[in-house]
Order: C-alpha cells, then sequence, then structure tokens
C-alpha cells in the first residue's frame, strides 16, 4: 500500500491529503444522521475473518448507500449498495460493512474501508473520537496500525501509534467473490483505558459512519466515498 521509494515528506503529504477528503466525507454524512437514535443489540463475534456470517444475524442492520467519485477530477459521482452492521458485547463494540462493486482493481492498488464513531458525546472531531481504517487483505486479522484518534481542536486524525504503543481496534477485509462485496470487520473496547479511545457506556449515544476509498502503492486516495452516518444508542 506504501511504495518502497518515496521519501518520507512525500508519504506524509499524501497520507494528509487522504485524511482531508476523509474528514471532509465524513463531516457531510454527520447532516444526514438519523434524528431517533436506534439501539444497538447485544452480540459478540468470537473471530473476524472477513466474511459477515451468521455472528451479524442480531447485529443492527442498516442498508445504505455509499457516494464515491475519482479523487483526480470533478468527475460525477457514483453509488453502491452498502449494508452495515452494529453490536456490542460486555467489553467490545462490533462493525461490519459490506460493500457491493463491480470494479475490480489492480493488483497495485487497495481498497480500504473507513469507520468513524464517536466517543459517546455525541461531539464531533473531539478527542476520543475514532477513524479505523481497515484494508481489504485477504482475510488476514490486523491489530495496529489500524487506530488514528483527534487531538483536541483538531479536524486532522493522528496515527495512534505516534502517541503510545496501545493498539485497541482490530479489523480485517477481503473480497467476497459469492456476494460479489468487500467486506470488513472491526472491534474495539467498549470502554477503553486510553483517553484517545472511545469509550461508551450503556445508553450514550454514538455516531457510526463508514466510508471507503481505494489508494496507489504510494498512497494517494484514487478513489473515495461516503455512506450517511447513523446515531445509535448502546443497549443497556
Amino acid at each position: 500500500m506504501v511504495s518502497n521509494h518515496p521519501s518520507g515528506l512525500r508519504k506524509r503529504c499524501v497520507v494528509g491529503i487522504a485524511f482531508i477528503l476523509m474528514t471532509i466525507l465524513m463531516a457531510q454524512t454527520v447532516v444526514w444522521a438519523r434524528d431517533l437514535p436506534e439501539e444497538i443489540p447485544y452480540g459478540s463475534c468470537d473471530r473476524l475473518d472477513g466474511v459477515i456470517g451468521t455472528e451479524w444475524d442480531n447485529a443492527l442492520n442498516k442498508q445504505t448507500t455509499i457516494t464515491y467519485q475519482r479523487t483526480s477530477c470533478s468527475c460525477s459521482t457514483s453509488y453502491l449498495p452498502t449494508r452495515l452492521y452494529v453490536q456490542h458485547d460486555d467489553a467490545n463494540l462490533y462493525v461490519a460493512v459490506s460493500i457491493r462493486t463491480s470494479y475490480i482493481h489492480s493488483s497495485r492498488e487497495t481498497f480500504r474501508a473507513f469507520f468513524f464513531i464517536d466517543n459517546g458525546d455525541n461531539t464531533l472531531w473531539h478527542v476520543g473520537d475514532n477513524i479505523v481504517i481497515v484494508p481489504a487483505n485477504d482475510g488476514v486479522l490486523l491489530e495496529s496500525g489500524l487506530d488514528y484518534y483527534y487531538p483536541a481542536d483538531s479536524r486532522t486524525p493522528v496515527e495512534k501509534a505516534t502517541l503510545d504503543e496501545q493498539q485497541d481496534a482490530s479489523g480485517v477485509g477481503r473480497w467476497n467473490p459469492s456476494t460479489g462485496s468487500f467486506e470488513f470487520e472491526l472491534s474495539l473496547p467498549l470502554q477503553s483505558a486510553d483517553p484517545q479511545d472511545v469509550a461508551v457506556a450503556a445508553g450514550s449515544p454514538v455516531i457510526v459512519a463508514a466510508g471507503f476509498d481505494v489508494v496507489d502503492p504510494y498512497a494517494k486516495s484514487l478513489y473515495y466515498g461516503k455512506a450517511p452516518s447513523f446515531t445509535l444508542v448502546v443497549s443497556p
């Protein structure tokens, strides 16, 4: 996903541009958040493998649409059918997304899902809000390098690894040819001891949104898209 050749400065620039685009798309989705929060049901995922199976049967299940376009031009927008799943157990919040697409990218490009999760204070771009980035990587579970957080008074997320070694999010993604979809699964603690992470109590509202991009080997975003966000409540 990142070339061995570009300089560190170039890498930081393209990653920064990708995050600016991502922040814009997430900000736009929040405007469309549902007025009446729905309850996130109790449920657990014993294994994250990038295949959305029966373990998600009891999850909150929302059919939505991702609006996307190329980043290199002012092209017309296109649409991808998307389904979002959310559930929780006593320890973790679980989120999954299925994105149907006929776009076949080259082996040098990477399809990635973005998950925005509010920290429970219902305030956007605030300390503890998380952006989690999960690449489609043939079902290999990743437990580091996914987690980004928002510093105080900033709309630019920072990679969690630059702050400390505590990596809380786990995620996995893959192409599922049987459904014609990219499928992603994510797990993160409901109550992290780290102030830079989500901390959501039962009955608290939490905003959840998903999007995607396709990046080249230099981490340059080729496509990006967004789905409407949902304001949800963690069940007791």
